[in-house]
C-alpha cells in the first residue's frame, strides 16, 4: 500500500524525500530543487529556472520538479 501525503493546502505525494514549499506551495523531488527555487528568502518560479523539469508523482498525478537529467 502507497502512503499518500497530503499538505494542508490540498497537494499530495508520495515520495518521502519530497519537498513541498509551504509559502508558493509547489512541490519539489528532493531538498535541492527545492533549494534551487528558493533564492534571497523568495521562491522562484520554476517554469523560468534551468535545472528545473516538471514530472508527476506516479500514484497521485500531481506536478512535482526535479533536477532536470544532464545530457549526455
Amino acid at each position: 500500500m502507497t502512503n499518500i501525503i497530503t499538505h494542508s493546502c490540498g497537494s499530495r505525494w508520495t515520495d518521502k524525500r519530497t519537498a513541498h514549499c509551504a509559502a508558493c506551495h509547489r512541490t519539489f523531488g528532493g531538498t535541492r530543487a527545492f533549494e534551487m527555487h528558493r533564492k534571497n528568502l523568495t521562491c522562484a518560479d520554476p517554469r523560468t529556472m534551468k535545472g528545473l523539469a516538471k514530472t508527476s508523482d506516479p500514484v497521485t498525478g500531481e506536478h512535482v520538479w526535479r533536477r532536470a537529467s544532464p545530457m549526455l
